[in-house]
């Protein structure tokens, strides 16, 4: 449907690798970045990638559709997908978004629709 974006668990941050050669924010850190992330003006969406966001909207809406243990999906989807999208972006610093941002806010989307169906799943099967 679209391109595959790196996910967070492709790069997971874990304090006890010997491979890990990133770091933890200190919390004083990450305020700073929060701060500055939310004092940049919002990041512009390109004209050709509005268009591929529509595209992979619409084939989100068919895939519900014709997938009944989907969840539905909205117009508030494609907000949220764009709000994911900007976000990460700023934090780029980031003047405008880029489809690899549209790429993880949609993968983000999925993996939550995911782990409700899987939740969903669990307890029916544990009969609470």
């Amino acid at each position: 449907m679209h391109g595959s974006a790196p996910s967070a668990t492709d790069s997971q941050i874990d304090s006890t690798s010997s491979t890990n050669h990133q770091q933890l924010l200190s919390l004083p850190e990450l305020r700073r970045l929060i701060a500055v992330a939310k004092a940049q003006p919002a990041p512009a969406v390109p004209a050709h990638l509005a268009d591929y966001l529509v595209g992979a909207y619409v084939e989100m809406r068919k895939e519900a559709r014709a997938n009944k243990e989907m969840t539905y999906t909205s117009a508030r989807t494609l907000l949220a997908i764009m709000r994911l999208s900007t976000a990460r972006a700023r934090l780029r610093a980031a003047s405008e978004v880029s489809k690899g941002d549209i790429d993880e806010a949609m993968r983000l989307m999925e993996a939550s629709r995911s782990s409700i169906l899987t939740s969903y799943d669990d307890s029916n099967r544990s009969g609470r």
